[in-house]
């Protein structure tokens, strides 16, 4: 099923690496190392949320996080694979731990639109899925592979 095409609002490169820094500091900061205090900076007044489980704002994002680790759930970002883009959109590669405590190896895959006008994040998409054990696989290639380079912390600070 396709809802139509979205491209992306530019390609100009430093637009790109602009929408990357952004997304690389929410992810970095408050899913890695748990700063929720860097939702402030990097969110703006206008936040869409495409996961039907969580409502749109800061307010609903920081709603479901308490709610879920509330449960006895664990959600726990520990590597970011990739920070890849074009202009406003940015996907966000990363693997962690999540559900009922003690967690699961997951992969998470979050997307990002930063409104050009005031290089704030306004739109976020994601796919979460679990790592299934490495004899279970159909094949060698792993979830992660094939992203060498892609993050480059230097390039965002």
């Amino acid at each position: 099923m396709l809802d139509g095409l979205i491209q992306a609002s530019t390609s100009d490169p430093g637009v790109t690496l602009a929408s990357k820094k952004m997304a690389y500091k929410l992810v970095s900061r408050a899913l890695v190392a748990g700063d929720t205090s860097v939702l402030d900076e990097v969110i703006g007044d206008t936040y869409l949320q495409h996961n039907p489980e969580m409502a749109d704002g800061k307010d609903g994002l920081l709603a479901w996080f308490g709610a879920y680790i509330g449960a006895g759930n664990v959600i726990s970002y520990t590597k970011i694979h990739a920070v890849l883009g074009q202009g406003d959109f940015v996907l966000v590669v990363s693997e962690g731990l999540y559900g009922p405590s003690p967690g699961v190896a997951t992969a998470f895959y979050d997307m990002f639109r930063v409104n050009l006008s005031d290089g704030m994040i306004v739109e976020h998409w994601d796919v979460i899925a679990a790592i299934p054990p490495s004899e279970d696989h159909a094949n060698t290639n792993g979830m992660f592979s094939g992203f060498p380079d892609y993050v480059q912390p230097e390039l965002f600070a």
